[in-house]
């Protein structure tokens, strides 16, 4: 009777602490949830988290191939075949360098954080395209150069794009497929040309909670600022300069 009652009396303890956690845990999900709406409110007018990587340079090519292909009835025919391909070319050297200005919105009970990141990505290819001397035709197309950019939303206006010191056109998506960033077309090379190109885009990129750069270069150095005193460093650690007024970091990659 008495392992009974205590059987019963540690059950109703057991209940009587679930009860008001379950129910603490309950708002606390509804808080979240809350605030994962507010997070894709303003992300949906300001932008995302922002990615930014690139350039590469993509040269697509179209190779005409034949072969001898027997048929159902025994007789063999020549087929030319048509295949759409591409090289894709990663910058020698790569600068990204730019300015963080934070910000604050608010949804009621809550504060998402958002920036304006205003800089430069500054880089340096030397390659050289292959020539058609094999036993295949081929047929070069325009090159592009391809950025990545997680949210174009966040872009309030046209980048500029520059190729050895001269603007070029530059167009949404990146080149191949439809796909978040921004590409420039080129002037289609010669077989066994070299491509000796120094880019840089500058651009204003508005974003949400995050900012991540990605190196891509075999040499890297990638700059950020900002008045922010309190950041949070993923992936690769920076040498970093953190104060009152804000923090200055700088990483150096190699491919």
């Amino acid at each position: 009777m008495r392992l009974g009652f205590k059987f019963a009396m540690v059950l109703g303890l057991t209940l009587a602490i679930l009860v008001p956690l379950m129910m603490i845990r309950g708002v606390i999900q509804e808080r979240q949830g809350y605030r994962n709406e507010v997070v894709r409110d303003i992300a949906s007018n300001v932008g995302g988290r922002q990615v930014i990587g690139g350039p590469v340079l993509v040269v697509p090519f179209e190779e005409t191939e034949r072969a001898e292909v027997a048929g159902d009835d025994g007789i063999v025919r020549t087929v030319v075949r048509r295949k759409q391909r591409q090289w894709t070319f990663f910058p020698e050297t790569l600068l990204v360098d730019g300015e963080l200005k934070p910000d604050i919105r608010k949804r009621g009970l809550h504060q998402v954080r958002v920036y304006q990141w205003q800089g430069f990505a500054q880089a340096r290819f030397d390659v050289r395209i292959p020539d058609d001397s094999g036993a295949t035709a081929r047929r070069i197309g325009r090159p592009y150069l391809s950025y990545g950019i997680a949210d174009v939303r966040g872009l309030p206006d046209t980048p500029v794009l520059q190729v050895g010191g001269v603007r070029m056109a530059v167009a949404q998506g990146i080149g191949h497929a439809d796909g978040p960033g921004v590409h420039a077309r080129l002037d289609a090379p010669a077989p066994g040309a070299r491509l000796a190109l120094e880019t840089r885009l500058t651009m204003r990129l508005h974003g949400t909670e995050s900012f991540a750069m990605l190196p891509y270069a075999q040499d890297n150095e990638l700059r950020l600022r900002s008045s922010w005193p309190h950041p949070k460093f993923d992936g690769l650690s920076p040498r970093k300069d953190i104060g009152d007024d804000g923090f200055r970091a700088n990483w150096k990659i190699a491919s």
